[in-house]
């Protein structure tokens, strides 16, 4: 795994080579002082995602005994993960979902915790944006198609929360969304593997998986101020990293409104996601200087080039820490969705050999 590791983000320096070089040439005219506030900033954005997923955790009484130094630790993992591995997130959260695991935390919760940080992320997002679309609306700064790009960004994710809540709160709904999704993922494994794994999810064990969930959504439905801190969190975390990209333009004496760059900070994200290169370096910042106009090049790139090298190393030095005092995850093998009520019979007779959740 570690040699997997350094390969991986030797293939993301390769990808973000172009980037690098321009990078270098801007760093002539940058304010060396001024740069080295992305440092803290750039922690303190990873801390505050983790805090996203851990915060909600803490609230259903889980990770109390967890210093806050190990959790930190934990964000930064994530990062170096979700950075290395182009899977649109899919590998971050099955690393989180082993790491978690290690702590006592099943399956079915750490998905809940994490599922919980992206709608407060998302949430948090809208709060920014509406605030961001009447400063430049004041300001005047942006164009027709940056608010009509700001409007659909609202509504698609007013509509994903709103699915999400419906598809949630229904255990027949839920039910049968789990054989589809577990239908369809199979397929897939089984043409992706030409044939040789037939599947990667078990029904039965899929729909318990979701059923967890579904007891997790109740528990929240009660307890609602368990969603408080994970906002909170992802405000932090999103003021943060529109500030990374701030700074990089203060150090280079280039004006800059930081509502104009939520804006497209948020649409390069959604773009980044599904972009196939390792941390989709290319098409966050093409989107990014789209937006902002080719004034933006210079600090956009500046930005991303050190905000992903200060990813790797700092999450690579913690991410192998983790996997030599806890092993290799295998995130290749089968993922484990045994519930939570399940696991604790299976434990109470005696008969299981999962940790304790």
């Amino acid at each position: 795994m570690n040699v997997i590791a350094i390969i991986l983000v030797i293939v993301v320096l390769f990808f973000s080579r172009d980037q690098l070089v321009e990078a270098w040439k801007n760093m002539e005219n940058a304010n060396l002082w001024i740069l080295l506030l992305l440092a803290p900033v750039q922690i303190l954005s990873y801390y505050a995602k983790g805090m996203g997923i851990f915060s909600y955790l803490r609230g259903r009484g889980k990770l109390l005994k967890t210093r806050r130094r190990t959790m930190a630790a934990m964000a930064l993992e994530l990062n170096f993960v979700n950075h290395v591995f182009p899977s649109g997130g899919i590998s971050g959260a099955s690393y989180m979902i082993w790491r978690l695991g290690k702590k006592g935390i099943c399956a079915g919760q750490a998905t809940m915790s994490q599922i919980v940080q992206y709608l407060a992320t998302m949430v948090a997002y809208i709060i920014l944006l509406m605030i961001a679309l009447i400063v430049v609306a004041i300001t005047n700064d942006a164009s027709n198609f940056v608010v009509q790009l700001s409007a659909t960004f609202v509504t698609a994710i007013i509509f994903v929360i709103f699915f999400a809540s419906y598809l949630i709160n229904d255990r027949q709904r839920l039910k049968s969304f789990a054989r589809w999704i577990t239908r369809i993922v199979n397929k897939l494994v089984y043409t992706l593997s030409f044939h040789r794994k037939r599947r990667l999810f078990k029904r039965k064990q899929a729909e318990k998986f979701f059923f967890d969930i579904y007891d997790d959504f109740l528990v929240m439905k009660k307890q609602k101020t368990l969603l408080i801190k994970p906002i909170l969190w992802s405000l932090v975390f999103i003021v943060c990293d529109v500030m990374l990209f701030f700074i990089a333009f203060w150090a280079l004496g280039v004006p800059v409104n930081p509502a104009l760059v939520l804006i497209a900070y948020g649409a390069a994200t959604l773009v980044g996601t599904f972009v196939t290169t390792p941390g989709g370096v290319g098409g966050f910042e093409g989107v990014m200087i789209i937006i902002l106009g080719a004034w933006s090049a210079a600090g956009v790139v500046l930005a991303r080039v050190i905000l992903i090298i200060g990813t790797l190393i700092s999450g690579y030095v913690f991410y192998h820490m983790a996997i030599k005092s806890l092993g290799k995850p295998q995130l290749n093998q089968p993922i484990d969705l045994t519930p939570d009520d399940e696991i604790r019979e299976a434990k109470s007779n005696g008969k299981s050999n999962h940790s304790k959740c």
